[in-house]
Protein backbone atom coordinates (compact mmCIF):
# COMPACT_ATOMS: atom_id res chain seq x y z
CA UNK A 1 0.00 0.00 0.00
CA UNK A 2 1.26 3.73 -1.01
CA UNK A 3 1.29 5.72 2.24
CA UNK A 4 1.35 9.35 1.59
CA UNK A 5 3.61 11.80 3.56
CA UNK A 6 3.19 15.57 3.30
CA UNK A 7 6.03 17.78 4.73
CA UNK A 8 5.84 21.89 5.97
CA UNK A 9 9.35 21.85 4.06
CA UNK A 10 11.98 20.35 2.17
CA UNK A 11 14.92 20.19 5.63
CA UNK A 12 11.49 18.11 7.26
CA UNK A 13 11.25 15.83 4.20
CA UNK A 14 14.91 15.67 4.28
CA UNK A 15 14.91 14.41 8.03
CA UNK A 16 12.48 12.11 7.96
CA UNK A 17 14.16 10.56 4.73
CA UNK A 18 16.77 10.36 6.54
CA UNK A 19 15.20 9.16 10.13
CA UNK A 20 14.34 6.20 7.97
CA UNK A 21 16.87 5.58 5.79
CA UNK A 22 19.10 5.52 8.98
CA UNK A 23 16.67 3.34 10.28
CA UNK A 24 17.23 0.68 7.63
CA UNK A 25 20.77 0.87 7.49
CA UNK A 26 20.61 0.19 11.19
CA UNK A 27 18.91 -2.60 11.51
CA UNK A 28 20.67 -4.23 8.45
CA UNK A 29 23.75 -3.76 10.42
CA UNK A 30 21.74 -5.17 13.31
CA UNK A 31 20.81 -8.47 11.79
CA UNK A 32 24.83 -9.29 10.61
CA UNK A 33 26.77 -7.95 13.44
CA UNK A 34 29.91 -9.33 11.11
CA UNK A 35 29.03 -7.93 7.90
CA UNK A 36 28.45 -5.10 5.75
CA UNK A 37 25.38 -3.88 4.27
CA UNK A 38 25.14 -1.24 0.77
CA UNK A 39 23.52 1.91 0.47
CA UNK A 40 22.73 2.79 -2.90
CA UNK A 41 21.52 6.15 -3.91
CA UNK A 42 20.32 8.79 -6.56
CA UNK A 43 22.32 11.78 -7.55
CA UNK A 44 20.94 14.85 -9.22
CA UNK A 45 20.10 18.14 -6.97
CA UNK A 46 16.71 16.77 -5.01
CA UNK A 47 19.01 14.23 -2.65
CA UNK A 48 21.60 16.98 -1.32
CA UNK A 49 19.81 17.95 1.56
CA UNK A 50 18.68 14.50 2.57
CA UNK A 51 22.48 13.73 1.87
CA UNK A 52 23.63 16.17 4.63
CA UNK A 53 20.94 15.27 7.05
CA UNK A 54 21.91 11.75 7.17
CA UNK A 55 26.03 12.02 6.86
CA UNK A 56 25.41 12.81 10.67
CA UNK A 57 23.40 9.47 11.62
CA UNK A 58 25.10 7.88 14.41
CA UNK A 59 25.75 4.35 12.41
CA UNK A 60 28.14 1.88 12.36
CA UNK A 61 29.40 3.67 8.90
CA UNK A 62 32.87 1.72 8.33
CA UNK A 63 30.41 -1.18 7.72
CA UNK A 64 28.62 0.69 5.19
CA UNK A 65 29.34 0.46 1.10
CA UNK A 66 27.77 3.44 -0.51
CA UNK A 67 27.15 3.10 -4.29
CA UNK A 68 25.01 5.23 -7.21
CA UNK A 69 22.02 3.79 -8.70
CA UNK A 70 23.06 6.20 -11.57
CA UNK A 71 25.85 8.90 -12.70
CA UNK A 72 27.21 10.74 -15.78
CA UNK A 73 30.12 9.92 -17.61
CA UNK A 74 32.01 12.74 -16.82
CA UNK A 75 35.28 13.27 -14.40
CA UNK A 76 34.61 14.12 -10.66
CA UNK A 77 35.18 17.33 -10.97
CA UNK A 78 32.62 18.07 -13.43
CA UNK A 79 29.59 19.59 -11.48
CA UNK A 80 27.86 16.78 -13.17
CA UNK A 81 29.09 14.05 -10.87
CA UNK A 82 26.63 12.40 -9.08
CA UNK A 83 30.04 10.53 -7.30
CA UNK A 84 31.28 14.32 -6.39
CA UNK A 85 27.75 14.40 -4.91
CA UNK A 86 27.72 11.74 -2.76
CA UNK A 87 31.65 12.60 -1.49
CA UNK A 88 30.64 16.08 -1.09
CA UNK A 89 27.61 15.81 0.78
CA UNK A 90 27.05 12.20 2.02
CA UNK A 91 30.70 10.91 2.51
CA UNK A 92 30.98 13.60 5.19
CA UNK A 93 30.84 14.09 9.10
CA UNK A 94 29.62 10.56 10.88
CA UNK A 95 29.39 8.75 6.66
CA UNK A 96 33.07 9.53 6.30
CA UNK A 97 33.92 6.04 7.51
CA UNK A 98 31.67 4.67 4.80
CA UNK A 99 33.40 2.90 1.61
CA UNK A 100 32.32 4.54 -1.72
CA UNK A 101 31.74 2.37 -4.46
CA UNK A 102 31.26 4.85 -7.85
CA UNK A 103 29.90 2.99 -10.89
CA UNK A 104 32.32 4.70 -12.94
CA UNK A 105 35.89 4.78 -12.90
CA UNK A 106 38.13 8.05 -12.13
CA UNK A 107 39.27 8.19 -15.63
CA UNK A 108 37.34 10.42 -18.14
CA UNK A 109 37.61 8.23 -21.04
CA UNK A 110 34.70 6.66 -21.75
CA UNK A 111 36.49 3.82 -23.97
CA UNK A 112 38.36 2.59 -20.28
CA UNK A 113 34.61 1.42 -18.85
CA UNK A 114 32.63 0.37 -22.05
CA UNK A 115 32.76 -3.67 -22.53
CA UNK A 116 34.87 -4.96 -25.35
CA UNK A 117 32.20 -5.21 -27.87
CA UNK A 118 30.96 -1.56 -27.85
CA UNK A 119 34.86 -0.36 -27.97
CA UNK A 120 34.66 -0.02 -31.56
CA UNK A 121 31.58 2.01 -31.97
CA UNK A 122 32.93 4.49 -28.84
CA UNK A 123 36.27 4.81 -30.68
CA UNK A 124 34.30 5.74 -34.06
CA UNK A 125 32.06 8.22 -32.66
CA UNK A 126 35.30 10.01 -30.62
CA UNK A 127 36.82 10.00 -33.94
CA UNK A 128 34.37 12.11 -35.47
CA UNK A 129 34.34 14.30 -32.19
CA UNK A 130 30.55 13.92 -31.16
CA UNK A 131 29.43 13.94 -28.04
CA UNK A 132 29.19 10.53 -26.02
CA UNK A 133 28.07 12.47 -22.78
CA UNK A 134 24.38 10.92 -21.57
Amino acid sequence: MIELHAFDDPRAQARALAEAVSGAVGASLAAAVDARTTLAVSGGTSPRAFFDVLAIEPLDWARVDVTLVDDRWVPETDGASNARLVRETLLTQAASAARFLPLSPSSSSTVVGCPMSSRKTVMSMSSENRSIRP
